[in-house]
C-alpha cells in the first residue's frame, strides 16, 4: 500500500481515490517527513536562497481542494519527491 501525504497531512491510500491522480516525481533531496505538512503553506520556502515567493504549491492545493480533489507528496524510492494531484472524476454533460 503506498501511504502519501494529503491536503491537512492525513495520511491515506492513494490507491483508495476513486478519480484521476497525476504525480510529478522529481529526483533530488526530496522533502523530508517534517516538511511535507508545510510545502503547501502559502509563502512557505525551505530557504530564502531559493527564487519564487511561495505560492505554486498552495495555489495548486486550493484549486484542488475547491473541486473535491487534494494534492500529496511521498517519498520516492531511491531519493526525491512526487507530487500528486487528485481531482474527482465528473461525467461527461
Amino acid at each position: 500500500m503506498v501511504r502519501a501525504m494529503i491536503l491537512m497531512s492525513r495520511p491515506i491510500d492513494i490507491h483508495a481515490f476513486k478519480c484521476p491522480i497525476v504525480d510529478l516525481t522529481a529526483n533530488g533531496e526530496g522533502v523530508a517527513a517534517s516538511e511535507r505538512e508545510l510545502v503547501f503553506e502559502p509563502f512557505w520556502r525551505r530557504t530564502e536562497a531559493t527564487r519564487g515567493s511561495g505560492l505554486g504549491l498552495s495555489i495548486v492545493k486550493e484549486l484542488a481542494e475547491k473541486q473535491g480533489g487534494g494534492v500529496f507528496v511521498t517519498e520516492t524510492p531511491g531519493g526525491g519527491a512526487t507530487f500528486g494531484l487528485a481531482l474527482p472524476h465528473r461525467g461527461a454533460p
